[in-house]
């Protein structure tokens, strides 16, 4: 039997720069990695900060992540690469940035 782990996160928005920025990127997050989905909870506040909560399949790590891997992973679903680790998707008119943190 298979259990449903789930993780929460917390979000307080402060790389958007507003609340619909943030929902947007949830929604594209959604279509283009439908694996890793995101589903809205609600919000809370802590220390008068406002936090969206969302919850997200738990998956459970079988290998360390790989750079190259994730580049194809892109490159499949139609970016392409701008410069280091930063993509772009033209068509979408969408740019993923991320830091490498691979040891």
């Amino acid at each position: 039997m298979r259990e449903n782990k789930k993780v929460i996160k917390l979000n307080d928005a402060i790389f958007y720069v507003n609340w619909t920025q943030y929902f947007e990127s949830i929604i594209v997050h959604n279509i283009l990695f439908k694996e890793t989905k995101y589903e809205l909870l609600g919000f809370m506040v802590v220390n008068e900060l406002i936090y969206s909560v969302v919850s997200q399949d738990y998956i459970a790590p079988t290998a360390k992540t790989v750079v190259n891997d994730i580049k194809e992973l892109l490159l499949k679903k139609g970016f392409s690469i701008k410069k280091n680790n930063d993509y772009i998707h033209t068509d979408l008119g969408l740019i993923i940035e991320f830091e490498e943190n691979v040891q």
